[in-house]
């Protein structure tokens, strides 16, 4: 199985664990509607069910001992040897026109080697499915008022934004970075020469290449929204939202010490609940609602 380490929760990305905590009824660091209310996921009885799984697939080294100081390019590195096994979020794997490079590598790697889809794993209550991305986007870019150049940084935006500008972004010059063949777009350098070039640094518009996907992708991509939990609080917006980062932070950290923990760990669960609210969980919890009752009058 595979979690993946994560910066913005301090240990590792709770969101790819949801194939477990999902089946207990929850999702980490995201709202649950319970009898009209919004109820923090990282919270609920039904985390600690699956903090207690996790802690005995761990034990029984079942998941990558190596998933709090994992990063992505160790995790393609795996995913190229054939090591990985159970992965979230991941179904650009099977895009066989090659655009985030892993199909054509793995496959020269090993032939044999093929992804299969799963559904949402069934627990003792209701599964919830996995996370959907935010309404708002994962990604926000902006120019400053102050600037002295707006017009010439809004006609960059512009372009790259653009299918020539995207298109160019992430893969640089036809004919020289890349080659397209039919459906399948193939790079012609490395990765490191792509760096080095800078081409796929910049983030604006990265993920804006639907259309360039093969048919097997846009399948797996209407299945995966399908299946997917959509957040209940998503678009709102409340003042000061500052201490979520924080407490998702110690939510990772926790976390981690509870997955890794050799002894019990109902009463190190106690007390991470009883801190979140004291650092401000309460506070945030009653800000989302008063801002999710607000939204509903209208």
């Amino acid at each position: 199985m595979r979690l993946a380490a994560g910066p913005r929760t301090g240990g590792f990305d709770l969101s790819t664990s949801d194939q477990v905590f999902g089946a207990y009824g929850t999702l980490p660091n995201s709202w649950l509607l319970q009898d009209g209310k919004l109820v923090w996921g990282s919270i609920v009885p039904g985390a600690l069910d699956a903090l207690k799984f996790l802690n005995k697939m761990y034990k029984g080294k079942m998941i990558d001992p190596e998933f709090v100081t994992d990063n992505s390019a160790r995790f393609k590195d795996k995913v190229l040897k054939g090591v990985i096994g159970a992965p979230v979020y991941r179904y650009f794997l099977m895009d066989s026109s090659n655009l985030n490079n892993y199909y054509e590598p793995l496959k020269q790697n090993n032939p044999n080697a093929e992804f299969v889809e799963g559904g949402i794993l069934k627990g003792p209550g209701d599964s919830v499915g996995f996370r959907m991305l935010t309404r708002r986007g994962w990604l926000k870019t902006a120019v400053l008022n102050s600037s002295p150049h707006v017009d010439a940084a809004l006609r960059v935006l512009d372009f790259l934004a653009s299918d020539e500008g995207n298109k160019y972004m992430n893969y640089g010059e036809e004919g020289v970075d890349y080659k397209v063949e039919g459906d399948l777009l193939t790079k012609t350098i490395t990765d490191d020469q792509m760096k080095q070039e800078g081409i796929g640094q910049l983030r604006l518009a990265f993920n804006a290449l639907y259309d360039q996907t093969s048919p097997r992708y846009r399948e797996l991509f209407d299945y995966a929204h399908k299946i997917g939990y959509k957040d209940p609080a998503d678009g709102l917006v409340v003042e000061n939202n500052t201490k979520q980062v924080e407490l998702d932070q110690y939510t990772g950290q926790q976390y981690v010490k509870m997955i890794m923990s050799d002894g019990p760990i109902d009463n190190m669960f106690a007390d991470y609940v009883k801190e979140w609210k004291k650092r401000g969980g309460d506070a945030l919890t009653q800000a989302f609602n008063d801002a999710y009752q607000e939204k509903n009058k209208k």
